[in-house]
């Protein structure tokens, strides 16, 4: 047996040094500022522990977590001179989704100003204990002095911003409460594409190839499709995707987005072509990706992965939603979810 020499025990400095290099790419906006071992943050800079943090573990792909990311925004705005600032932790279910670009996507489109981290293996969401929802916590010196999920305006997360802060200085003169934004969405219900054949994730193998027809709910499959362990893919131009977004719930207006992705080689957007109820997507009730083609049909491109809202405002009685891919034997397309969501509060 070969003599090998004793590794070196690396100093804390050394380990620190080291950790934020390997975490580097997974931060933006920041080098790294803290990590997890054992469930426990391990600070990796000097203001993770000197500073007040509102940290918020969201999933990009859903509403509220647009909503997250846009609160933590307007706190960041309001609060960050008096010591605190916001940090987002992107907690996200699909792989390609993991990556820096389409983080760097979302923070463009959200115009965040304060620092993104991804968590690609749910290590960081962990440490403050994060499930399916949005959480926020308060931190001050590395201590968690209060945690949430869901809403942050109901559940009283500014009033205990503004209670820590006055714990520093009485005499504070602090914003008045922040009532949310009318442009504001929450999740309604949440379909992920490896459940849309009927299947569970992974319990079908990998590759399952869905012929003819198939219900989930009340998501229905129409055509040749592809599943994997994350999501569907077709390039079978006659297929389609039918669903009721209205629910249990027949009140109010929905917003409808589509996590997806065109398998295009050469980043051909792939098109989805809309109805509502059997006709096309009025403008008035379109979202930001939402479009009309020369013959007047409501379409989507759908490029890079990301979350596509096509609707925002759809009335009830028109609820009933298909989806058709009339090119995808030209350019395949993969959707890894659909959001089905009503406005905030």
């Amino acid at each position: 047996m070969a003599w090998k020499p004793k590794e070196k025990e690396l100093t804390r400095e050394e380990a620190v040094t080291l950790a934020k290099k390997e975490l580097a790419p997974y931060w933006i906006g920041s080098s790294p500022l803290f990590t997890a071992v054992n469930g426990i943050a391990l600070p990796l800079s000097p203001d993770f522990e000197n500073l007040s943090w509102l940290i918020g573990v969201a999933d990009p792909t859903r509403f509220d977590g647009e909503s997250a990311a846009a609160i933590l925004a307007e706190f960041q705005k309001r609060y960050s001179a008096f010591g605190f600032s916001s940090l987002l932790i992107l907690r996200v279910p699909y792989a390609p989704f993991r990556e820096r670009p389409p983080a760097e996507l979302f923070i463009r489109r959200m115009k965040l100003n304060y620092p993104v981290c991804i968590d690609p293996d749910g290590r960081l969401a962990s440490v403050f204990g994060a499930g399916d929802k949005s959480r926020f916590s308060l931190l001050h010196g590395n201590n968690v002095i209060f945690s949430l999920d869901g809403d942050p305006i109901s559940g009283n997360l500014e009033m205990q911003m503004q209670k820590h802060l006055r714990t520093l200085d009485a005499g504070l003169a602090l914003p008045v409460y922040f009532k949310g934004s009318p442009t504001m969405l929450t999740d309604q219900d949440v379909v992920h594409g490896a459940a849309l054949s009927g299947f569970e994730k992974g319990k079908d193998g990998f590759g399952h190839l869905i012929a003819g027809n198939r219900a989930s709910g009340r998501v229905e499959l129409h055509g040749q499709w592809i599943q994997d362990a994350e999501r569907i893919a077709t390039s079978d131009a006659n297929a389609t995707v039918s669903f009721d977004a209205a629910g249990a719930k027949r009140v109010g207006s929905r917003a409808i987005s589509i996590v997806a992705q065109s398998l295009s080689k050469s980043g051909e957007p792939a098109r989805i072509e809309l109805q509502a109820a059997g006709t096309v997507i009025f403008d008035a009730f379109g979202g930001p990706d939402l479009s009309f083609d020369e013959e007047g049909r409501s379409i989507v491109r759908v490029a890079e992965a990301r979350n596509y809202l096509p609707i925002r405002n759809l009335p009830i009685d028109r609820s009933r939603i298909t989806l058709r891919f009339p090119t995808a034997d030209q350019v395949p397309i993969a959707i890894y979810g659909l959001r089905i969501g009503t406005p905030y509060r």
